[in-house]
């Protein structure tokens, strides 16, 4: 009462279940009942209409007025009528039977209103307490007997909502009107006080019975058998609002119908959820999304969404885990493959034969059973491969139930499912992506321990590292079209290219090391069995084996062919290959003999053990340069690699070539010598038919070299092919130069010497190089054979011509042969010019470039000019009048002519 305000609301809980026994007997109207209530605090208690529901209960007092007794001055009353059940003809009908409380305001002087009221309202919960009296047995027989019938009177019950409605705002009216009279009649309304409290246990009552109504109705429908096959989602839908309902309301848990209910909703749910999850597994292995929608709309009903998600894909973190340590363990996971049981039994004999003979030969048939061997090593390949193929199936898994997470959404907040599961999580990772961290990072880590734990597996992974990449690159590709998270910017996950790098780092490096390891100890076998000679006396020394050198060369081949598949490998070999080739040309530099008498030929002379033995390293340098040279061509799509494997050959080829260069050189010097000797040769009265003893001296020599000292190098190789080329073009442009300067010549000279550059032709194309192959060269000889022919006005008439076929210097040269003899009957020649001999001569025009040599001529031809043009003066005065001087003038003529036709020849070519 201090604190001004009558409204009293009991708790639920404190409901007792046995007043809602009277609400399920078969002679009791609700309607009518709540009805009469009504009318009894609206001090309406008489039915004017003379009319009685032969059902309600008889509730008022025999002798309660009528509303005109009560107060003349009110309106007439309407006739109230019989109760037809709908709440808004309840409440019109409470509202017509009898005046409202604001007539009870109205005559607050007089408490005979308010003692009738309180009568009223006194002898109506009386009568409603006896109707609530029976016991809660009979509750629990009626609720578990008569379902129809607590239907009927809870439907009864909603129909009078709007009636329970008004019933409170009266309530309320009249609070406020007995707190303002509440000095007035204190006993009475203390007594109104405590009738209104018990109106609010009616209407909690009330309340709660239409609880019980929702409640069952959702049980009844999931007790249809039909709902469960029909519409699952429906079903667990109302299994939800079951318990979600139950476990709000306490009022609930005291009805033993409710919870006999709900315990065996309960166990539906768990079936519910049971299914789920197994209709969740066998949809994600057959790839079904209407399964797996369906699945996660269950869990989304449950309230389990992210806990399940979560729980599976921890699971299939687990698995992940498990199928990696059995597929990498040859002794475990028989469960990988079907065909990997007998591997692992073999395995694990062998294991268990080894520990049990102390390291031994294991007994038994695993005695026999090389697990190193190649059989033994495909089994194990194909195990990985299965491994991967497993885990990629998991991940799969992982990536449908992503996919469905994102399409499904809820349909209150248009959240997407996997929203929903993420919006907990700190990272923010999807699903998808939390998996794949973390099987990058498992599948990193267990190749590692296993590798670091079991000797087979570290053997296995490290010598057949490319194929184990292959393996790998091929499964980690796999995921390149499901891992489209990883382009989301920002994203610190590994792509599967980096996860390729990321896990085989340390493998790939410990291969590489083994690989050139493996390299290393082939050239090392290949120089330890060599020792140069110390002399040229020395029997003890041995040469370098072009077996091993052939071996090894193959070595490199095959190491770079067993890891053409993966890029990023052939490239980190083909860059240590580069080391190991070079390594090997510095030892070959290490044994090579540098003294004269390995580079000196001689030409009459087998060649000595020096010259065999850097023979030897020769051959051994271009056997590995043609070995790799061929398979080059391969990597055309790796640039970088042919670039790689193109450096050390460069070297090796140069050192080869600095080998033999020397040797060629001393020949070409040798045969040089020999071809000096032509000017010694007559060509002035000898026999045409005679070979010149030079050009014999040379085809012995030429052959002798090439039979006994070239044949020591490979003939096929490009060096000693180019060599051999470039000594037959020396020759032949130093014979033809040497002809060129020969003194003038008769016709039987001219025929000889023609013999002679034929035979020369033929000593040098036998042996070196075919001549007619060297282009400028052999039309420079056959141009020159045809000049030797030639009159000297058809040489002048046709320089140009000869100019285009040969070297002008050459013609120069011979035409020197054909100016007049001095007074001493010699005729000068261009190193007689220069007061040189023919060596000193040759070297000239060596030294020198071409301008210098043409204005050097220039000289000599306008020297010969003014000598000539003084003989010719000299003899006019000492010859007397006529004698001989049309012969002489002739021969004069003849002189200049060839002098000025050298110097256009050569003043041709200086302006050119």
């Amino acid at each position: 009462e201090s604190s001004g305000s009558m409204r009293i609301t009991p708790t639920m809980s404190h409901l007792p279940t046995d007043q809602l026994s009277p609400f399920l007997s078969e002679s009791f109207s609700t309607s009518d009942y709540l009805h009469h209530i009504l009318q009894a605090f609206t001090l309406g208690g008489a039915n004017t209409s003379g009319e009685k529901n032969a059902n309600a209960p008889n509730i008022l007092p025999v002798n309660a007025p009528s509303s005109s007794s009560v107060n003349s001055n009110s309106a007439t009353n309407a006739p109230s009528g019989q109760m037809n059940g709908s709440s808004s003809g309840s409440a019109q009908q409470s509202h017509a039977s009898g005046p409202s409380l604001d007539l009870l305001a109205s005559s607050s002087s007089s408490s005979s209103s308010t003692q009738y009221a309180l009568s009223l309202t006194s002898s109506a919960l009386h009568k409603l307490s006896q109707s609530l009296s029976h016991t809660n047995t009979q509750i629990q027989h009626h609720l578990s007997s008569s379902w129809g019938v607590l239907t009927n009177r809870i439907a009864q019950i909603d129909e009078l909502r709007e009636a329970h409605a008004n019933l409170m705002r009266e309530f309320q009216a009249m609070e406020r009107i007995m707190h303002e009279r509440r000095h007035f009649n204190s006993d009475e309304y203390r007594e109104l006080e405590t009738k209104i409290v018990e109106a609010h246990r009616l209407y909690a009552i009330v309340s709660t019975l239409r609880l019980v109504s929702r409640l069952l109705e959702w049980i009844r429908e999931i007790d249809d058998g039909d709902l469960l096959r029909r519409d699952r989602v429906r079903c667990t839908k109302l299994v939800m609002n079951v318990l979600e309902l139950y476990d709000e309301r306490h009022e609930l848990h005291g009805i033993h119908v409710v919870q006999e209910s709900v315990q065996r909703v309960k166990r539906l749910q768990e079936q519910l959820k049971k299914e789920a999850q197994e209709q969740l597994m066998n949809a994600l292995k057959q790839r079904q999304h209407m399964g797996i929608s369906e699945a996660l709309q269950i869990f989304y009903e449950m309230r389990t969404l992210r806990a399940e998600v979560t729980s599976l894909v921890a699971h299939a973190i687990q698995d992940t885990k498990t199928v990696l340590q059995n597929g990498l363990d040859p002794a475990k996971g028989d469960d990988i493959t079907d065909s990997s049981s007998s591997f692992t039994q073999r395995f694990a004999r062998h294991r268990s034969g080894r520990t049990s003979s102390g390291g031994g030969n294991p007994t038994g048939s695993s005695s026999s059973f090389d697990m190193f061997s190649n059989e033994a090593k495909t089994e194990y390949l194909f195990r990985v491969k299965e491994m991967f193929s497993n885990i990629h199936s998991l991940y799969m898994d992982i990536w449908h139930l992503n996919h469905m997470l994102r399409k499904k959404k809820c349909p209150d907040t248009q959240l997407s499912y996997e929203q929903i599961v993420i919006r907990e999580e700190i990272s923010r990772e999807s699903v998808l992506e939390n998996y794949w961290s973390s099987m990058t990072r498992i599948v990193t880590q267990e190749i590692l321990t296993a590798i670091n734990n079991i000797q087979f597996v570290k053997t296995i992974f490290t010598q057949e590292y490319p194929q184990i990449l292959e393996l790998f690159t091929e499964f980690a590709h796999k995921f390149t079209s499901y891992t489209e998270f990883l382009s989301r910017s920002g994203s610190s996950t590994l792509t599967p290219s980096q996860w390729i790098t990321d896990s085989m780092k340390d493998i790939q490096q410990e291969f590489l090391i083994k690989c050139v390891t493996r390299l290393n100890e082939r050239i090392n076998g290949i120089f330890t069995r060599v020792r140069p000679p110390k002399n040229l006396a020395d029997d003890n020394f041995s040469y370098m084996s072009m077996v091993d050198v052939r071996n090894f060369g193959n070595a490199v081949i095959m190491e770079l062919h067993e890891t053409k598949k993966s890029t990023t490998l052939l490239h980190q070999l083909s860059k240590r290959i580069t080391s190991v080739l070079k390594q090997f040309s510095v030892q070959c530099e290490t044994i090579l003999i540098h003294n004269e008498a390995a580079f000196s030929v001689n030409i009459y002379k087998l060649p000595n053990i020096f010259q065999k033995f850097n023979a030897q390293i020769f051959n051994g340098l271009c056997t590995i340069c043609s070995l790799i040279s061929e398979i080059v061509p391969e990597y055309n799509q790796h640039p970088s690699v042919q670039k790689d494997l193109q450096s050390p050959l460069v070297t090796a080829k140069e050192q080869a070539r600095d080998i033999v260069t020397p040797v060629f050189a001393s020949i070409q010097k040798k045969m040089e010598d020999i071809l000096l000797s032509l000017h010694l040769e007559s060509y002035t009265s000898a026999d045409s038919s005679e070979v010149s003893s030079y050009v014999k001296q040379l085809e012995q020599s030429l052959t002798f070299v090439c039979k006994e000292h070239l044949k020591l190098y490979q003939k096929d190789s490009s060096i000693v092919k180019s060599l051999s080329k470039s000594t037959a073009e020396r020759l032949i442009q130093f014979f033809v130069r040497q002809i060129s300067l020969l003194n003038p010549l008769q016709e039987e000279g001219r025929i000889k010497l023609a013999n002679d550059m034929a035979q020369v032709e033929l000593a040098v194309g036998s042996n070196l190089f075919h001549v007619e192959k060297l282009g400028t060269i052999h039309r420079q000889l056959k141009a020159f054979r045809k000049l030797l022919f030639m009159e000297t006005d058809a040489i002048a008439s046709s320089k140009n011509e000869l100019v285009e076929e040969m070297d002008p210097l050459l013609i120069a040269q011979h035409l020197f042969s054909r100016v007049p003899p001095g007074a001493d009957g010699l005729v000068l020649r261009p190193h007689q010019y220069m007061n040189v001999n023919l060596n000193a001569y040759n070297q000239f025009l060596e030294e020198n470039n071409r301008d210098a040599v043409y204005k050097m001529l220039v000289r000599f031809v306008n020297e010969e000019k003014g000598k000539l043009q003084k003989r010719r003066e000299e003899h006019k005065k000492a010859s007397t009048e006529g004698e001989d001087s049309e012969e002489y003038e002739k021969w004069i003529s003849e002189g200049k002519t060839v002098l000025a036709t050298i110097g256009d020849v050569v003043k041709g070519e200086i302006a050119r």
